[in-house]
């Protein structure tokens, strides 16, 4: 760790500009993300603080920015509000410790693997509803109308578009004024610091217009001049949140490893996922006794670093630092924010996510019907349940979709012999002749699920006799029970009609399988074939026992 903190002097002042530019933009973020998951907006600025200084002392990539993120936000709000009106800042660090140590224990047991499982299709579908959500939620503070309905996400923009006359003119004028300035801004150099510019504007508009009716951060929160207190978890609340803090950390870690291997690109290094992983983990675990909110890797803040001209780790730890100076000095005068541009800043965010996903999901759309219907659903159902009850669907659907995939895509295909030690894939015949010797290879799972399907493929044995079936595992290390025990009723099924099984290219790992289960006893160890480093040798060494098998036995 000390070798990857080494400050390389000529480099302090590119990260010193790059750390004011992250923290700045950390300022309009934080806040937002805070209203987003329903509390107060100090809590978001809070996570622009310790979680990126921790962070950077233990992720591989030199530039991830770890801090608060929209989709995160979304669902730790819904997990605060399932306690009930109660939930106090105590929930709030509570939850942030579960994120981080989750994190932390997947990173270190390099378990970053099992997010596989996470179907890419449905993983678009939920982070587009999720910054669909993000944009709906904040309808009502553009306009200043306060909904009457309390549905899902549909129904609220229902009932905002059909009472718009009903909001308050100057609050959507500051709003739209807000909106504007981002969007234009971003094709100019000042596109990373947009987000304050027009903050500053908004703010600037209702003091000199005096506009009373326009809400402001003040008028719901205390912005305190300092930093954040030092805070412990309620333990009592861990059973409450367990649950939730597994469904935010699943959400941030399948986005942070996206994000991981994009920044590993662009700084030409490996990447090491699972110790970004630490990073994130020790960044919340720290950031939670400070009264931080559950954060992950951000790729727009770490582009942001990046773009400003960083060029080492340090420049995340100077962005946390320079935001704890700016809360010191004048952190007050966010009070002075319209609600309105931070309601601007937050749709900018959601309607740029869905641009942003674009491609995603023209490539999910394009890759089969199954993934296209699973991200569409996934979709919907984001727009329409419960946020917690979506979560839970988009998992089981992603792995309804892995097994459902593994059960079907499987081919068994004939080994036939050409020359002296090559071998022909053919497709397999419908049935076996008798006195032969045939070569079986399936592709696809070798997982319970899949096993009916691999049945369903071989040929039939129905009138064989005296014939050797040599099975081809290569490349499989190793296997599950449901499919020892088809191995074990194919081989006495092949014994009753004077045929014989064969098991070439096993690995040491099935081979090890076999001896515990007591069924290499039962094929015979003479009729299992290793694999070896060539190719081929382990199914020739089988065809020419099988061979002397069938003259044998003649």
């Amino acid at each position: 760790m000390l070798e990857r903190l080494r400050i390389q002097p000529k480099n302090i002042s590119s990260d010193l500009v790059a750390g004011l530019t992250a923290s700045v933009v950390n300022i309009p973020q934080g806040m937002a993300y805070a209203l987003v998951a329903g509390i107060d907006p100090v809590f978001g600025l809070y996570s622009g603080i310790v979680p990126p200084i921790v962070g950077a002392l233990f992720t591989h990539s030199n530039f991830m920015m770890i801090t608060v993120t929209g989709e995160m936000a979304l669902v730790a709000g819904a997990v605060l509000l399932s306690l009930g009106a109660g939930a106090g800042i105590g929930a709030l660090v509570t939850l942030t410790l579960l994120v981080g140590l989750i994190a932390f224990l997947i990173g270190v047991l390099k378990l970053d693997s099992i997010l596989r499982f996470v179907s890419n299709a449905v993983m678009t579908g939920f982070l587009t509803g999720t910054a669909i959500l993000i944009a709906i939620g904040q309808l009502d503070e553009l306009t200043g109308y306060t909904l009457q309905v309390d549905g899902n996400s549909l129904q609220e923009a229902w009932d905002w578009l059909t009472h718009l006359p009903q909001g308050d003119l100057p609050t959507f004028f500051v709003g739209v004024v807000a909106l504007a300035l981002i969007v234009l801004l971003q094709r100019t150099p000042l596109k990373n610091i947009a987000m304050i510019i027009s903050l500053g504007v908004a703010s600037l508009l209702v003091l000199i217009f005096d506009w009373s009716s326009v809400s402001l951060v003040g008028d719901i929160s205390e912005i305190p001049r300092g930093l954040p207190s030092f805070t412990l978890p309620d333990l009592s609340l861990i059973p409450n949140l367990l649950v939730g803090a597994l469904a935010i950390a699943i959400i941030g870690l399948v986005d942070s490893a996206g994000t991981s291997m994009n920044l590993a690109d662009r700084e030409g290094i490996d990447d090491n996922v699972a110790q970004d992983f630490v990073g994130i983990g020790m960044g919340n675990i720290a950031g939670a006794f400070f009264q931080s909110m559950p954060s992950a890797g951000s790729l727009s803040r770490s582009n942001v670093t990046i773009s400003a001209g960083g060029k080492s780790r340090w420049a995340n730890i100077f962005a946390g630092v320079i935001l704890a100076l700016l809360l010191l000095t004048i952190g007050s005068i966010a009070e002075l924010i319209p609600m309105s541009a931070l309601a601007a800043l937050l749709i900018y965010i959601g309607v740029d996510i869905v641009i942003g996903m674009r491609g995603e999901i023209e490539f999910v759309w394009k890759t089969s019907r199954v993934a296209s219907v699973a991200m569409i659903f996934t979709f919907i159902v984001v727009l329409i349940l419960p946020l917690l009850v979506a979560i839970l669907l988009a998992v089981l659907l992603s792995l309804f979709m892995f097994v459902a995939a593994s059960s079907t895509n499987v081919r068994v295909v004939q080994l036939v012999p050409v020359g002296d030690d090559d071998l022909e894939e053919r497709p397999a015949p419908d049935a076996v002749p008798s006195n032969s010797v045939i070569v079986l290879r399936f592709y696809g799972s070798a997982y319970f699920a899949a096993v009916p399907t691999v049945e369903e493929h071989l040929p039939s044995m129905a009138e064989t006799q005296h014939a050797v079936v040599i099975l081809n595992l290569r490349g499989r290390e190793s296997a599950g029970s449901t499919f020892l025990n088809f191995v074990q009723d194919y081989a006495e099924d092949l014994h009753k009609s004077d045929n014989l099984l064969m098991l070439a290219g096993v690995s040491e790992g099935i081979v090890d399988q076999l001896r515990e289960t007591e069924l290499i006893d039962q094929i015979g160890e003479e009729y299992i074939f290793i694999a070896e480093p060539g190719l081929n040798i382990a199914t020739y060494r089988a065809l020419e026992a099988a061979n002397l098998w069938l003259r044998g036995n003649h």
